[in-house]
């Protein structure tokens, strides 16, 4: 599916969001994707700490230049889903995400029809 849509829109960004508590159940393959972003945002409640989440695991490690980490506890329950959804239709996602996430968003055009 992703190569599918990779050939319809080969100038589509592809970001991965992933809570720093999840950042390292991040499976290594996913870095085999060309032009990957994963976006790691600090989650209210969770007191790990990047640099040394990325120092546990090194495939983390060596893919650090693909990293983003956008610190600044998120305590909002918004779904990634929402998120997108919002987008999707043009609606605004102020107090969704943090403010520097959602700059990348608009930066980079994703999830707009």
């Amino acid at each position: 599916m992703l190569s599918e849509h990779w050939a319809q829109h080969p100038s589509d960004a592809l970001a991965l969001y992933r809570g720093l508590d999840a950042l390292p159940r991040t499976h290594r393959d996913l870095f085999r994707v060309a032009g990957l972003r994963v976006l790691v945002l600090e989650r209210a409640g969770h007191s790990a700490d990047f640099e040394r989440v990325l120092r546990s695991r090194p495939h983390l490690a060596a893919n650090r230049s693909a990293i983003d980490f956008v610190s600044g506890a998120v305590a909002s329950n918004a779904s990634s889903t929402r998120v997108r959804e919002a987008l999707a239709a043009g609606r605004s996602i102020a107090g969704m995400v943090p403010a520097a996430v959602a700059a990348i968003l608009d930066r980079e055009g994703l999830y707009r029809q």
